[in-house]
């Protein structure tokens, strides 16, 4: 199947260009239509399509590794009364040069204060993730505030309590569907 994602390296000239979402929607509609050989050979042709030919990013830019990452999750829950746990554990498989595969793991406890707001904290880590690097180990705490029926407000701070000691602050909105 020919790569119908437009880029300037297919023309002969050394620079891709980031593909439009009007793009994308023609590539997978294309590949659904006329994509043949079951989802391994389909898995194959997107992968040298939407990976090789590509760009994911630019390290130089700080705009990423230049390369995809892939990640195997395992999450769990349990809510009972107010409270709620969660954590997951898994592994990055990285393909960027310089950087390394790694373990993580986290876990959170919540509670919900009244209908418009919970409160939680967060402990998480992960094995180094580059070669020669660190393993870090992290706390945060943070909430959600209930804004109205379809919108959160989501906020967190905490540091890094191995590994290299960095504050981190993070205010974000959610916006749900239903």
């Amino acid at each position: 199947m020919k790569n119908p994602l437009p880029n300037e390296a297919a023309h002969g000239t050394a620079a891709k260009r980031a593909p439009r979402i009007r793009d994308l929607v023609i590539y997978f509609l294309r590949l659904g239509t006329l994509g043949f050989g079951g989802p391994v050979a389909l898995c194959g042709l997107m992968e040298k399509e939407l990976v090789q030919d590509l760009p994911t990013g630019d390290h130089r830019r700080g705009l990423g590794d230049s390369r995809p990452a892939y990640v195997l999750p395992l999450l769990a829950q349990k809510s009972w009364a107010k409270w709620t746990l969660y954590g997951n554990a898994g592994y990055w498989w990285q393909t960027a040069a310089g950087t390394r595969d790694y373990w993580y793991s986290g876990a959170v406890l919540e509670r919900e204060i009244n209908e418009r707001l919970s409160l939680g904290a967060e402990l998480f880590g992960n094995t180094p993730k580059e070669r020669g690097g660190r393993a870090d180990v992290a706390f945060n705490v943070g909430g959600k505030w209930k804004l109205s029926r379809h919108l959160n407000m989501l906020f967190a701070a905490g540091r890094d309590i191995v590994g290299d000691t960095r504050a981190m602050i993070y205010l974000g909105l959610q916006f749900l569907t239903k």
